[in-house]
């Protein structure tokens, strides 16, 4: 990724959740707890449905050994600063009341520990860095390598306590969990790194000194968060209750079982049923999708139906899967009916409908298993559709602002997206420095991500164009136009997805653009604009395959591309007078 770390990302890894809030549930678990059940699991044991999206992966926090202690001082850190490198943000924002709650809720459901004294830090000795290069080489090579890379000879034999593949990341260049100090790095070799093949460092207190300075000096830290995956041999263990089987199973229905029918479920619930009507989830499965249909295997259309029409109804019947994302794909399950926490959106109460209550519903991993592929397959080390770790690496997580905030506002059900033109103006916003001109006409402009909790725009479907052009009276004029995309670039060679660039912007982060070109000599004015194409790639896709469908696979690529066609959005746009010229 080729991305600078703003100030408020530095601490923020592309993992998610706290560690602040997960442990062996023993009382009533703090209101926090409910954020880190996506990645420990219900019961803290690491094991919730984001952990195979995350390396390192989620620690148990019954049982194993916390790799920064687990006393409760050193618990208290770990949730205020996070452990760079790896999933767990800190949380800063959070009170000293709602940390102490959450570290006794981790430290009363483990055994007990009680903080260790402070690491002597030793003055240096004259031959400090000589004793370290002998040291490193003699203690250190065999795992981290020669250079601190993680690439020793016996680095791939190594496991953890959970008999994963051991994380030996870059010491020249990934965040040291403990801390960038030299006391820190002290630290970290006189306890070691509990549960890790990291053992405490058995030498004196000037030997240990001599390693810490050597990897500090050694060290060119970079700023870029980095998306990390798991190595091949670290096995799936993740366990999703609500979403593990698709299509959903199809079970025998009691007499009063919940009718899965969308026309149904709006008799008592008409509003969310009429904003419905109108996302993107009703047209989950519109002719762009259905088009690739015809003459497809079962293998296809069952693995695109598992989101796009997610109900077993909807394998059975072409008309049900036209209903896209419905009703029943969130709140059925074997005929009961699941929701929110919170008032019912019902105009009356009704026998037997009362709902099996998930507070899941209200959290981001809710929409995990259709907004981010799988890790197996990723392209250029982020699998194309990325959306959730996009947000876990983003400051939206621990301010505890979840993807329902903002696409499902008060329980609305029309989740608006890159296709609707407020939302996307809401995204982002467009920053223009005055034009300087002497001859020449030069020009900053900055799109900068204010409102997207993932990246603007998250998938490789999208694509924003920036442009700067000159105007003379009678509008634009030839040979001073640029432009910029701003998108993530893929092609398919046939056999795999290839990325040729990725400019998205992050979170909280913005691009800037120069324009320097020679003056026409009828500029009045300077014009910089920002468009929209949400169906960008669509777009291309539908052409390609309509030079060769026939058929009712014409007809549907053919509305499909008429669709896409009309989607583009003027997201802003700005005309600034040049100096010396009329604004007309």
């Amino acid at each position: 990724m080729n991305r600078a770390a703003s100030g408020p990302r530095r601490a923020l890894w592309f993992g998610v959740i706290a560690l602040a809030a997960l442990a062996h549930p023993v009382g009533a678990a703090p209101p926090a707890w409910d954020q880190c059940v996506p990645c420990h699991g219900a019961t803290g044991a690491g094991d919730g449905p984001a952990v195979d999206l995350l390396w390192p992966r989620p620690r148990d926090l019954r049982r194993a050994p916390l790799r920064l202690g687990a006393d409760r001082p050193r618990l208290a850190r770990t949730i205020r600063e996070g452990v760079p490198g790896t999933a767990m943000p800190g949380f800063p924002a959070l009170s000293p009341d709602q940390i102490a709650a959450l570290v006794a809720y981790i430290a009363d459901g483990r055994p007990a520990e009680v903080a260790p004294p402070p690491v002597d830090v030793p003055p240096p000795a004259p031959d400090e860095v000589a004793r370290g290069d002998r040291l490193w080489a003699a203690r250190c090579a065999p795992c981290h390598g020669p250079d601190g890379a993680g690439d020793g000879p016996l680095a791939k034999t190594l496991r953890d306590a959970d008999g994963q593949p051991a994380d030996l990341y870059d010491l020249r260049r990934s965040p040291l969990k403990g801390g960038e100090t030299l006391p820190a790095l002290m630290e970290s070799l006189t306890r070691g790194r509990p549960g890790t093949p990291m053992a405490a460092v058995a030498l004196p207190a000037v030997d240990r000194r001599a390693l810490a300075a050597r990897i500090m000096r050694r060290r060119r830290p970079d700023p870029r968060p980095r998306w990390r995956l798991p190595p091949p041999a670290a096995a799936p263990r993740a366990v999703d209750r609500h979403w593990r089987d698709r299509p959903l199973p199809e079970t025998p229905a009691p007499p009063d079982a919940v009718d899965p029918d969308p026309a149904r479920c709006a008799v008592c619930h008409p509003h969310q049923h009429a904003t419905w009507r109108q996302s993107r989830h009703a047209a989950a499965a519109g002719p762009g999708l259905v088009g690739q249909y015809h003459g497809a295997d079962g293998a296809f259309v069952r693995r695109c139906n598992g989101c796009h029409a997610p109900e077993a109804r909807q394998q059975a019947s072409p008309d049900h899967a036209r209903e896209g994302v419905a009703c029943g794909a969130c709140h059925l399950r074997a005929h009961r009916k699941h929701g929110p926490p919170g008032p019912s959106s019902m105009r009356l109460p009704a026998p037997g409908m009362a709902p099996v209550v998930e507070p899941r519903f209200g959290r981001s991993d809710f929409c995990l298993p259709c907004h981010n592929l799988p890790l197996s397959v990723a392209v250029a080390g982020r699998p194309l559709l990325d959306t959730w770790r996009e947000w876990a690496a983003s400051p939206y997580l621990p301010a505890g602002v979840q993807c329902q905030h903002c696409h499902m506002p008060g329980g609305a059900h029309a989740v608006p997206g890159v296709h609707d033109a407020e939302m996307v103006r809401r995204a982002v916003r467009l920053e223009v420095d005055p034009p300087a001109v002497d001859g020449r006409v030069r020009l900053e402009a900055r799109v900068r991500n204010v409102g997207a909790g993932h990246h603007f725009p998250t998938t490789a479907t999208p694509r924003a164009v920036l442009r700067i052009r000159q105007l003379g009276p009678d509008g634009p004029l030839p040979g001073t136009a640029e432009s910029w995309a701003i998108g993530r670039t893929v092609r398919h060679d046939g056999e795999r997805w290839i990325e040729e660039a990725d400019t998205r912007i992050p979170a909280g982060e913005a691009r800037a653009r120069r324009y320097d070109r020679p003056r026409h000599p009828a500029a009045r004015r300077v014009e910089v604009s920002l468009h929209m194409f949400p169906d960008w790639l669509y777009t291309r896709f539908y052409r390609a395959r309509l030079r060769t469908a026939r058929g009712a696979a014409r007809v549907d690529f053919e509305a499909a591309l008429a669709e896409a066609g009309s989607s583009v959005i003027l997201v802003d746009f700005r005309r600034l007078p040049l100096s010396g010229a009329s604004a007309r």
